[in-house]
This record gives structure tokens, sequence and C-alpha cells, in this order.
């Protein structure tokens, strides 16, 4: 059975977290990764800027014939999704309900902290999707836009999981069970956070929540069989091909082919 791909976008390769949690989801459909490297972070631009950019990523990804459209970036979520949900004729889904409804079911205390970027935070998009999950959970949020950088050039260095360790302590809370990584990048350095933040603390990843919703709606209870052989995922970059192949490569465990995007 022959599909249309499932098109993901967002700034950088933190997108790449939530790309591996729908192939592990959905095994047998193929997707069409498109990234904007050259002008990540997107969490420090004003709307505006991050309107110009993200329609720049959609067009691309409908240029492949997409079924859908999975926003792999809380900044574009917070700042796109209604605007894109309501333009495009395919299907829509953002990262933030996802990541709410999951914190909300494993929060015991429900005090829950977000990180993430300084316009996700300035949105208080997750503070809104929190408490529509339910009244009774306190939010704290804390900007580390900082980790995006360091995401975009791993491996972490000494200095960097200290700046970690130091910045995350403004987070800690009495009562704090629940730490939400509220932008994609964040899941690609989890072992360093949950270290700053202590074994008592369960991090929630919104991306596999994402692609069971994701998964549900485009298949409902019908799964396909995994197809034998290689991936046949596109990959785009506005930044430079090699450095995505090479995180991608981290990440996925599977080498891929990235063209440049540009115009």
């Amino acid at each position: 059975m022959t599909q249309q791909p499932i098109g993901v976008i967002d700034s950088g390769v933190g997108g790449l977290s939530v790309l591996r949690a729908l192939q592990r989801r959905l095994p047998a459909r193929q997707f069409v990764y498109v990234c904007d490297q050259a002008h990540v972070p997107y969490g420090t631009k004003s709307k505006a800027v991050v309107r110009t950019l993200t329609w720049r990523l959609v067009r691309q990804a409908l240029a492949c014939d997409v079924q859908a459209l999975v926003i792999g970036c809380n900044t574009i979520t917070a700042l796109m999704l209604a605007e894109l949900t309501a333009a495009l004729p395919i299907p829509v889904f953002g990262i933030i309900e996802a990541g709410s409804q999951a914190a909300n079911q494993t929060s015991q205390t429900h005090t829950i902290g977000v990180i993430g970027t300084e316009r996700t935070i300035q949105e208080r998009a997750y503070v809104r999707a929190l408490h529509r999950e339910s009244p009774r959970n306190r939010v704290v949020q804390l900007a580390c836009q900082s980790f995006v950088s360091m995401v975009e050039n791993l491996p972490l260095t000494r200095a960097q999981v200290v700046q970690v360790d130091r910045q995350l302590a403004g987070l800690k809370t009495p009562g704090m069970d629940t730490v939400v990584l509220g932008c994609t990048h964040f899941p690609l350095m989890r072992a360093t956070i949950q270290a700053a933040l202590g074994p008592a603390v369960q991090l929630v990843d919104p991306a596999i929540t994402l692609a069971a919703q994701v998964a549900m709606t485009l298949e409902g209870a019908t799964r396909l069989a995994r197809q034998p052989g290689a991936r046949h995922d596109q990959y785009y970059t506005t930044g430079q091909p090699e450095r995505l192949a090479q995180v991608a490569m981290d990440w996925l465990a599977v080498p891929v082919e990235v063209r440049a995007l540009r115009g």
C-alpha cells in the first residue's frame, strides 16, 4: 500500500526527536523532514519573522505532497498552529497540547515545570494548556534559550553541563514532580537535564504523545506492517546538510541524505 508521506517541520535539529517518535509509532510510513538551521533559533524572534520562516518550511513540505503536517517546534506551535490549521487542507498537529496532556497524566502533585525557548515561555502556551487539562495544575516556567544552541552543536562540553545544572537550579520548586521538555531540542540532551533535576522528577517528552495522536488520527486502530529494506524519508535544511546528516545519524541511528533548501 502506497501512502503520502507525513511532513515534519522544525527550526533545527530538535524536530528529529519528534521524527524518531513518529518513525517508531508508524514504522511503515515515510516522512519529509524540513528544518531551518540557517535561522535557528526561532525562540528569540518576533512573531512576524517566525511566520515568514514557517511558511517557507510549510511550502517545501507541501511540495512533497504530504498527507499531514506535524509541527516539531514548540515556538511555531505557540505562534502559528491556529493559522496553519485554518489555512491548510490537510491535518496539522501541534506539540503543546500533546505535552500538556502527557504532563497532566504523569504528575501526582499537580506542580509541573516547563522549560522552553524564550518565545514559548513568553506566550504562556503551556500554562494555558495545562490549566485546560486541570485547574489544579500549578505551572512553573523557565526559559532555557541557550540549550537550543547547545543541541545544534552537540556534543556538550563540560562547561555547558555545568551551565545546564546552574540554570535548572532556578526551576526547582517544592513538590514539583514533573517537567515538560517544552522544546523539541531538549530531548537530545535529556540525560544532562535529568541529572540536573534529579531522579525524583519525571521528564515528559511531548513527542511520544504527539506521535500517538498522529497515528490514531491518520490510521485509527489499523497499523501497516513494517516494510523490509531501508527507509526512504526525505530531509531538507536551509543550513549545512552534512551537519543535519550527522545529528540524524547519532539520533536516528541510520544514515540519511540531506538536501539543501534554498531560495
